[in-house]
């Protein structure tokens, strides 16, 4: 899939290259993998001109995640696979982190893209109003001792969640009916 453009990476490592057009400039983004049911970082990078990359050493297939903590996104994840002497693409066009598309060599990607597609425009508006939902928790954060304006944003986040939930239901479903038709894999 990438051969002939993808630059040597030893092979002992995997190399992720990010281009994704209409986020600020110093948005942090971390690489992490999930231990115990949380994320621990293994790389970070700062995006400048909507471009990003990561490097590191890696013995096996895996599955990374991609998070991004800036006003703007969600708490939503991307995942990664990664193996050793894999390139990785990542591309995207806006502040949806699950809705960049990941571009690798590896199996375990083009079956994580396929869930991703099957409920693609579903996505795309969970993932607005989960935004507009993690922004008005970390207002919530910052006027704790102010109690009108917590209760507003406190309504807002129930009427925004209220609208959201079904979304990710439905994005759910849609990715199970998907699972349905694909062979089994490490994806499940």
């Amino acid at each position: 899939m990438l051969a002939g453009c993808s630059p040597k990476v030893d092979a002992d490592k995997f190399l992720i290259e990010g281009r994704v057009e209409n986020i600020p400039d110093s948005v942090a983004m971390k690489l992490c993998v999930l231990n115990g049911g949380l994320y621990s970082t293994i790389a970070a990078d700062t995006a400048i001109g909507g471009h990003f990359s990561f490097a590191d050493t890696i013995s096996a297939v895996k599955k990374l995640f991609l998070l991004v903590k800036a006003d703007g996104f969600s708490t939503c994840t991307l995942p990664v696979w990664a193996a050793p002497g894999e390139y990785i693409t990542i591309k995207g066009e806006d502040r949806l982190l699950s809705t960049w598309i990941v571009n690798s060599n590896l199996d375990e990607q083009r079956d994580e893209n396929m869930l991703q597609a099957c409920a693609m425009d579903v996505l795309r508006q969970c993932e607005t109003l989960l935004a507009e939902e993690t922004d008005a928790m970390k207002e919530i954060m910052k006027h704790r001792n102010d109690t009108v304006v917590s209760n507003r944003l406190r309504k807002k986040i129930d009427s925004s969640h209220e609208k959201s939930f079904p979304l990710l239901m439905q994005v759910y479903k849609a990715r199970i009916k998907c699972m349905a038709m694909m062979p089994r894999s490490r994806v499940w």
